[in-house]
């Protein structure tokens, strides 16, 4: 890990966002904030450079807490319903999704920050701030090691402000409100709308597709989802039945359940195939059983609330996940799903061994019940698939790390496979430990459309003259805002290399006012363009894209020489990091210096599967 270069006679000066040092000489780390300094560091930046060492430390980290012991029961046994199953692995923490939980990044910079404190020889640390949080923290760390602490705020601050309801309202108030929200949107089925019925036909060999509701579509009498692509068409040409099991999640097509339920109802009618949604599956009884669970998981977990007192340790910064899981929103969300799973599982034609399940693997709370329910009731395997890009910080596959990690990932409840999309995703499991012998490459099925891109033929030079600077941005304002920001303080060395800057900003994300607060609306040069992408990899010389957005993905494939966002506030989610020749720019420095030294992307021809025959899905199902 890394080992800095402090001066021990001046002091350590921690600036939290936006905040500045005008005092005397000093070693400076920011926080949240990213820059070019040479004479300071910058903690996003190195929670991205140290990003193995960081993960594998986290993922212990919360297992370790799982196994913690009062009166010799741990809090995962302590946690266990009378059914067997322990609701820790449906707990915030257990998930670790950066996605629901800005926290983890947080811990992340936590543990980076604890190791340069660690090295800091001086005596004074000064923390600029006006997180309470963050001040306890390093002040139990500080103390600990004999330093003295000074801290400075300013009254007033924005970021004082930053409080959502969630924030403001008692746990248990939010997990009242969430109960209620669920009879609201199920209302239709609670008061006897009519239900479809599960097929009965026990000879049928039926693969069971288990995903959400948004993607789905229904014409012609068929169904589509775009989370499977065309493997439902390819699994009926195989004379196999196939069985959709949709979580119901609210969409532009379908805004209530009723709705979703009418449309299958009048639209759909291919007797090869049926369409179910896991709440058609609930009643006053399932609720009240949901009730019951939470009560008792409420109780369950209250002795080992204390475990979180602890100020000077990471975990106190998960402390609201924590109480969310165990007597909050998401502990009342878990009470209801696995008792809706249970459910349903209940009434499928899955209990013979004719057949497999396939589930959209995300290692969401609602995964965890659905595998421990389904090998109680099923003989048939049932399979995860990570239909997205691996991303290096998508910590939700991973439960155990180092030498206990293997007797985690024996008690876990996980799929017979995880099916990953290439061999970037494969290496990626198997560095963080996760158990070898359950991973399985299939078809990309959300990439197939990259077989139609026509490939650019590689060069060993890449023009770098009036070209077209392609620029793709975020569907969240701040990354974009960061992004732009970051063209803007470049604009000297933009507009000296390219004729042309084409921005196409995300459905979601107007940029009209980011352009105009970064004074680059009226450049000449710029063009806002709204067209599909394949409309303009034809004309672009480089591209510049946020650091999620599949454009990347679609401009690395075509051999077009390309630099990815990278912003403070979050970690690097790109599914690029760590391939050769992409670059990513944190900063006007690092923009400016990859323009004058650019690089052709060298993806590896595996790092997707994307045979369009689907054999490899073929073999997994047949067999």
């Amino acid at each position: 890990m890394i080992k800095p270069k402090f001066h021990s006679d001046y002091p350590l000066v921690i600036l939290d966002e936006g905040k500045n040092w005008e005092g005397e000489a000093a070693n400076i780390i920011y926080w949240a904030d990213i820059g070019s300094r040479d004479d300071c560091l910058y903690i996003p930046l190195l929670v991205d450079q140290y990003g193995d060492d960081l993960r594998a430390k986290y993922i212990e980290l919360i297992d370790c807490f799982g196994r913690s012991e009062i009166n010799g029961v741990s809090l995962r046994e302590s946690l266990k319903q009378k059914e067997g199953f322990s609701f820790w692995w449906m707990t915030l923490l257990s998930e670790k999704s950066p996605w629901k939980s800005g926290e983890i990044y947080t811990s992340f910079r936590a543990l980076m920050l604890n190791q340069l404190i660690q090295y800091y020889q001086g005596g004074k640390i000064i923390v600029i701030s006006d997180n309470k949080k963050l001040f306890r923290w390093i002040f139990a760390q500080s103390s600990a090691a004999g330093k003295d602490i000074e801290f400075v705020t300013t009254r007033f601050s924005k970021g004082i402000m930053r409080l959502s309801l969630k924030r403001l309202l008692p746990h248990t108030l939010l997990a009242f409100m969430y109960f209620i929200k669920m009879i609201v949107t199920c209302r239709a089925v609670l008061f006897n709308f009519r239900r479809i019925q599960p097929s009965s036909d026990p000879q049928a060999r039926i693969i069971t597709l288990i995903g959400y509701s948004d993607s789905l579509e229904f014409k012609n009498g068929r169904v589509f989802s775009g989370y499977w692509g065309k493997l439902g068409e390819h699994l009926l040409s195989l004379d196999m039945q196939v069985q959709w099991l949709m979580l119901y999640v609210p969409s532009r097509g379908f805004p209530t359940l009723k709705s979703a339920i009418k449309a299958r109802d009048n639209n759909f009618n291919d007797t090869a195939q049926k369409v179910l949604f896991v709440e058609e599956f609930i009643s006053f009884r399932i609720l009240r059983k949901a009730l019951l669970r939470y009560v008792k998981l409420r109780h369950s977990a209250s002795k080992y609330y204390s475990l979180m007192d602890d100020k000077s340790s990471v975990l106190s910064f998960l402390a609201e996940d924590w109480a969310s899981s165990t007597k909050g929103l998401a502990a009342i969300d878990a009470c209801i799903k696995y008792s809706l799973l249970e459910e349903t599982l209940n009434n499928l034609p899955i209990t013979g061994n004719s057949g497999k399940g396939v589930y959209l693997y995300e290692n969401q709370a609602w995964e965890r019940a659905l595998i421990y329910l389904w090998k109680q009731v099923s003989k048939q395997e049932l399979f995860g698939f990570q239909h997205v890009s691996g991303k290096f910080y998508d910590l939700r596959p991973f439960d155990g790390y180092g030498k206990k990690g293997k007797f985690t990932y024996d008690e876990a409840p996980l799929p017979d496979k995880v099916v990953v999309t290439g061999s970037a995703a494969a290496r990626d499991m198997f560095l963080a430990q996760y158990p070898e012998g359950r991973i399985v490459v299939a078809e990309s099925l959300r990439n197939l459309y990259l077989n139609d891109l026509v490939k650019r033929s590689r060069a060993d030079k890449v023009l770098q003259d009036s070209g077209t600077l392609l620029v793709v941005t975020d569907y969240l304002e701040s990354v974009t805002d960061y992004q732009l920001k970051i063209l803007a303080e470049s604009w000297d060395c933009v507009d000296s290399q390219f004729s042309k800057v084409i921005v196409k900003p995300h459905p979601n994300c107007p940029i009209d006012s980011i352009l105009k607060k970064y004074a680059i609306e009226n450049k000449t040069i710029i063009e806002v363009k709204e067209c599909p992408l394949n409309q303009l990899w034809a004309s672009v010389e480089v591209v510049y894209a946020s650091n999620v957005t599949g454009a990347a993905l679609e401009s690395v494939y075509i051999n077009i020489p390309t630099l990815v966002s990278l912003s403070g506030g979050s970690f690097n989610m790109s599914p690029l990091r760590g391939v050769e020749g992409v670059i990513f720019v944190a900063t006007a420095r690092d923009f400016k210096a990859s323009l004058e030294c650019l690089t052709l992307p060298k993806i590896p021809n595996d790092y997707l599967c994307l045979d369009t025959g689907f054999k490899k899905w073929a073999a997994l199902l047949e067999n």
